[in-house]
């Protein structure tokens, strides 16, 4: 019989470490985008350059580091405890868009001062290679709610998968469940679990200045 279990993995070496995990946080709130300055840089007019200036730079900033101080990454792990082969196993993830948890596939680019003329870095990297590796991670975002997607493939008796990084926030100091299930073709039923989120999160009030004289001083 095909038996599963979901955890929370060590992020380097993917060897579970439990069901639970806590951190701390910090929400920044920064003004909106509208109140925070353009980036220009004065420059000769016969200097010849592929590179323009990103003038959305320091908003740019400001939602890296927001993202930084509130989301953390995470791994897990699914690993065969029974004694059969599982096939077409994987794990799904679902948070309401009401709810104070927050899913991504991926962290943002490090804010770039300038950018090569048409080349759009989110573009590259939406673009997919074909074909699924084993702990592939996916996020499907609607208005309503987001849906995490780990591919795990066919699995033998004792294999673990981790999972690729993806990343968490949770935005009020609490204990939060995070729901999942594991589905398989040799499962009648998905397999239910739950990983626990201890988070401790401050709120700190950002202002446009502080946005600029950060990303002077720390962004290359």
């Amino acid at each position: 019989m095909f038996r599963a279990r979901g955890a929370v993995c060590r992020r380097r070496s993917g060897k579970p470490i439990g069901t639970s995990i806590e951190w701390e946080a910090i929400e920044l709130r920064t003004p909106p985008p509208s109140e925070i300055p353009s980036y220009s840089v004065r420059r000769s007019s016969f200097e010849v350059t592929l590179d323009r200036d990103n003038p959305d730079f320091y908003r740019e900033v400001a939602e890296y580091a927001a993202f930084q101080s509130l989301f953390r990454p995470v791994r897990l792990v699914v690993e065969n405890t029974g004694s059969t082969p599982a096939e077409e196993v994987r794990v799904e993830i679902e948070v309401d868009e009401a709810s104070d948890v927050s899913l991504k596939e991926y962290e943002p680019e490090e804010p770039a001062r300038t950018r090569m003329m048409g080349v759009n870095p989110d573009t590259l990297r939406s673009i997919r290679r074909p074909g699924r590796d084993p702990g592939d991670v996916e996020v499907f975002e609607s208005k309503k709610n987001a849906r995490l997607v780990i591919e795990c493939g066919n699995m033998q008796p004792g294999r673990r998968v981790p999972s690729d990084k993806f990343y968490v926030a949770v935005r009020k100091s609490r204990l939060t469940s995070l729901s999942g299930r594991i589905i398989a073709a040799t499962l009648e039923q998905p397999k239910s679990f739950v990983v626990m989120i201890d988070a401790t999160v401050s709120v700190a009030e950002i202002p446009a200045e502080a946005i600029r004289e950060f990303a002077e001083k720390y962004i290359v």
